[in-house]
């Protein structure tokens, strides 16, 4: 979430607001490992190399045998010790360390143990045997800070007006024209401008747009469906230009901007891929416009 709103706030031309809880240092989270498998010695490897990647890893006395209660694990698990602050912290970064099929969860009690003979260290490990013996580096995971460019956006209502004009009987709506238009874009050749039911007693209109790259395609999408299940979950609502938008987030990347009037929503739609910069979709979204009624 954090990543999602700092993107948008640069997008916007805004300050992007501070992390409330700045990343730990490797050396500040200390870890336990346990093998949660039969594989010998794999959690000492293991907590050498987290040493090594400069994590500080801690150990049980030598008559300890640092074995999980159970050999039965699959993915690997990041327990924390609840009541010390920053120990839910550490253990999302040893997450990203360990990669796939890693979780996170509360130090259970048949833990507690293990990590009072190890002097309580923030986490306690236990590898399970999905684990590929690589560790990821976190810092490799930190995506750059976002930075602010230009919409790249040609100003043409003209592009679909006339083809909105013939479906205006269509649907029961107020239509909005995309006066704003990704820069190198066209309405696709097939069924540019689509009137159609989704469901019963529901009404869809569907503009869709290819970039100038090819096979590369983009919508805009105004409905009275206005309970769609993709709706269900907004990352963030935006108040811009007099408007609130509803924005859905993957990463870094707006995928969907969904304006609400009424009955009715308007949805801007990313690539597959999310090719059009968070400031192309915000202004094409900035750009939906009443159709003009016709003379």
């Amino acid at each position: 979430m954090q990543q999602a709103s700092t993107a948008t706030a640069v997008a916007l031309g805004r300050k992007p607001k501070a992390a409330k809880q700045p990343a730990l240092k490797a050396s500040q989270v200390t870890t336990l490992v346990l093998n949660g498998t039969t594989v010998p010695g794999l959690a000492r490897d293991t907590s050498y190399k987290l040493s090594v990647a400069g994590f500080h890893t801690v150990d049980l006395p030598a008559t300890v045998l640092a074995d999980a209660p159970s050999q039965g694990y699959y993915g690997t698990t990041v327990y924390y010790d609840a009541v010390q602050a920053q120990a839910k912290q550490a253990a999302a970064e040893l997450k990203t360390a360990f990669g796939a099929h890693t979780t996170i969860a509360a130090l259970p009690p048949e833990l507690s143990g293990y990590a009072q003979e190890a002097g309580n260290p923030l986490t306690v490990v236990v590898v399970g045997s999905s684990f590929n013996g690589e560790l990821n580096n976190p810092q490799a995971h930190i995506a750059p800070p976002p930075v602010h460019t230009a919409a790249a956006v040609r100003n043409e209502p003209s592009l679909t007006s006339y083809s909105l004009e013939q479906v205006r009987s269509k649907v029961p709506f107020r239509i909005l024209v995309p006066t704003e238009v990704e820069q190198s874009s066209r309405l696709s050749s097939l069924d540019g401008v689509r009137a159609f039911k989704p469901v019963p007693y529901r009404h869809e209109l569907v503009m869709s747009f290819v970039t100038g790259a090819g096979n590369v395609y983009w919508q805009v999408i105004e409905t009275d469906w206005t309970d769609a299940p993709i709706l269900r979950h907004p990352t963030a609502f935006e108040r811009i230009a007099g408007r609130t938008y509803r924005l859905y987030t993957t990463g870094g990347n707006i995928h969907m901007i969904v304006l609400r009037q009424g009955a009715t929503s308007y949805w801007v739609v990313n690539t597959l891929r999310d090719e059009l910069s968070n400031e192309t979709m915000i202004a094409i979204a900035k750009g939906l416009q009443p159709l003009a009624k016709a003379h």
